[in-house]
């Protein structure tokens, strides 16, 4: 061995250079366990729970009966008029009225709405009164709908929005496809009848014939024919009935005006309750913090003592391996 290494100095520097050596070799690999055993951990707590399947949830279109999945697009067929214009357009319309604003009159406009609700021949969808607000939809009769904004207007303060609207192309819409259903509906009749004579036929030809296997099968057919027009007259009748009460709604709603009244108090009444909120706020303070103190002195401390076993043992196994390590240096500097 050269002199160089018999020096005492160089052999603690050597030494000490690996010992280092090793401490980072050591803590790289301290650090990549933990990181691995931190997204094992995460992989697992976000993991689906056995037996749940992750099927698409299912929702309504908006625009009838169909479900789609919530990736889906629904496909919507063009319309044939892009203007929106139609013959006659102003000649079916919907009215209806909104009435908003800040009243001092707040308590008579509140009286008003509760006399208009007594009143037989207006229906109210809703009615909401509370100390600064009140809120109503209501419908009048066409004929009435003129008296009930006169009274409304006396309050000088709300403000008035008429919106009118045409429903001329909902309504023909309406007839053509109950036009359409109902030639389609007069068709599968017919067939249904013809096929019903047909099979009344084949059961009185049933009793002379010589050929019962090929007579089975024909007679299966027909009945086949029939159970698969009968569910279509059925299916087109519902759809005849759906059309007939959304036009018959229509003809009703023609005939009615909409009011939809939101007002508030001019001057809010707070209701002297603060010092029950402070109360109330101070003590769900109280048991919030009791809470957080029970979970530091249980849960909390439980996991730092086991995060300070798990750093004892990480450093004992380092020290293990260190001083293994320092024995190994000085006896292979001794046998060299």
């Amino acid at each position: 061995m050269p002199a160089f290494f018999h020096n005492k100095t160089v052999k603690i520097t050597a030494i000490i250079i690996l010992t280092i050596l090793v401490v980072i070799i050591a803590g790289i690999f301290l650090i990549r366990f933990n990181q691995i055993d931190y997204l094992v951990q995460q992989k697992l707590s976000y993991a689906p729970e056995a037996g749940i399947s992750s099927a698409p949830a299912l929702k309504r279109d908006g625009f009838g009966d169909k479900l789609v999945t919530e990736n889906s697009v629904a496909y919507t067929p063009p319309e044939p008029n892009p203007t929106g214009y139609t013959t006659g357009l102003e000649d079916y319309e919907t009215t209806d009225y909104s009435l908003s604003g800040e009243l001092k009159e707040f308590d008579d406009l509140c009286n008003t709405l509760t006399k208009l609700k007594a009143d037989p021949n207006i229906n109210f969808k809703q009615l909401q009164i509370s100390t600064n607000r009140c809120y109503a939809d209501f419908f009048v009769n066409n004929t009435q709908a003129e008296s009930t904004l006169n009274e409304l207007k006396s309050f000088r303060e709300l403000e008035i929005t008429r919106h009118t609207e045409s429903v001329t192309r909902f309504k023909q819409q309406l007839e053509n496809q109950t036009d359409i259903l109902q030639q389609q509906l007069a068709s599968v009749q017919r067939s249904l009848t013809e096929a019903e004579r047909q099979f009344d036929e084949l059961a009185e030809f049933a009793k002379e014939s010589h050929d019962p296997a090929a007579l089975s099968e024909a007679i299966r057919y027909k009945l086949q024919n029939i159970d698969n027009l009968t569910r279509r007259k059925i299916s087109l009748n519902q759809q005849l009935a759906n059309l007939y009460q959304q036009a018959a709604d229509l003809n009703d709603r023609m005939n009615f005006t909409e009011f939809r009244v939101n007002v508030s108090r001019a001057n809010p009444i707070r209701l002297n309750n603060q010092y029950r909120k402070k109360w109330r706020q101070a003590w769900d303070g109280l048991k919030e913090t009791a809470n957080e103190t029970l979970i530091g002195l249980t849960v909390t401390f439980g996991v730092v003592v086991l995060w300070l076993v798990r750093l004892s043992l990480y450093l004992l196994v380092l020290l293990v391996i260190i001083r293994a390590f320092i024995k190994f240096i000085k006896w292979f500097w001794n046998k060299w």
